[in-house]
């Protein structure tokens, strides 16, 4: 039987805000560490579009100042890597001609 919901310390999760917690860790650490190492990859487009939509269930203004830095000012032609890591305080680059993340 699938489990609707996440016992974490002492707060019950749907279990669907743990998925997208997840999947928002390990996108954007994974474009940090390119970044870091001066690689950068952005994040694949359709996994960047789905994330930005499911962002706001899980990454409120209560919580983001003490996970995230405030979202950084992004052009709207930006791409869809480029809006999510903005939205998560990452300063995105302007050249996102280059292979995506994990390719």
């Amino acid at each position: 039987m699938e489990r609707a919901e996440v016992l974490i310390t002492d707060r019950v999760l749907p279990f669907q805000a743990l998925e997208i917690v997840g999947a928002v860790e390990i996108a954007v650490h994974g474009w940090d560490v390119f970044e870091a190492r001066g690689r950068h990859r952005p994040i694949p487009v359709n996994l960047s579009l789905d994330l930005l939509r499911v962002v706001p269930w899980v990454i409120s203004d209560l919580i983001r100042p003490c996970l995230f830095a405030a979202p950084v000012r992004r052009t709207p032609l930006g791409s869809p890597s480029d809006r999510l890591v903005a939205l998560l305080g990452r300063q995105p680059r302007r050249d996102d001609f280059s292979a995506p993340f994990g390719s």
